[in-house]
């Protein structure tokens, strides 16, 4: 069982703890030539998916425990990789330390030794590429895997790739597709758009909720069960 980074947007990442999403697309690169010149993929049934996204410190003291916050407002406090050497640790503390005092942080005024920020500072947003993997709070378990053309993706798999639609589908057949395409152009139209027509990896997937820390809702749960 193989354990592999990911990425998704924060809007992906809430269709998927609410059970919408269970389903994505990625690009195969380099792109085969065609189908018989297809290499075997390097992810299977059963392998895991930690998600990364972006994320930026909140707060932190020095016995090693840290809160940091993603941009649906969550927190989860995590502790520094047991890997890292002290190096590691306080290269990226003072890091922090200086990003704090060139927004003007000041003194806690009831622990001088601690930096605040002032009048509505916040620390900037990081890249999910740079989210260390012990601090992922979404794990995927993966339970299907086949590869296809993109535009070959039915209205079944493009609702369970997250779209949502505001009307009623059944009257308007090829919506879900039409929706997901627009979606697919947003996040990925500069290198491969909708009309190439790339080859594409498929991952059915579902919450491993023994690795994950989030807090899964009632519907989210049960659209889990239904699946």
């Amino acid at each position: 069982m193989k354990e592999l980074p990911i990425l998704f947007t924060t809007e992906m990442i809430e269709k998927i703890i609410e059970g919408k999403k269970t389903q994505t697309r990625r690009v195969i690169k380099p792109q085969p030539d065609s189908i018989d010149k297809m290499s075997l993929h390097k992810v299977n049934n059963g392998d895991l998916f930690y998600v990364r996204e972006s994320w930026r410190p909140f707060s932190w003291d020095y016995d090693e425990v840290i809160s940091i916050q993603f941009k649906d407002q969550s927190f989860i406090d995590v502790e520094v990789p047991f890997e890292w050497d002290t190096y590691q640790i306080q290269n990226m503390l003072e890091s922090w330390e200086a990003e704090m005092h060139s927004k003007g942080a000041i003194s806690d005024p009831e622990d001088e030794e601690r930096l605040i920020f002032n009048d509505g500072q916040e620390f900037r947003w990081r890249p999910g590429i740079h989210l260390p993997k012990a601090w992922s709070r979404l794990w995927l378990k993966v339970t299907k895997v086949r590869f296809e053309r993109l535009n070959n993706i039915s209205e079944e798999d493009a609702k369970a790739e997250g779209v949502h639609l505001e009307v009623d589908s059944s009257c308007y057949n090829g919506m879900y597709r039409d929706e997901f395409s627009l979606l697919w152009n947003r996040i990925n139209g500069d290198r491969f758009p909708w009309k190439s027509n790339p080859w594409v990896l498929v991952y059915d997937f579902e919450i491993d909720l023994e690795r994950s820390k989030i807090d899964i809702p009632v519907q989210g749960r049960e659209e889990m069960t239904e699946n």
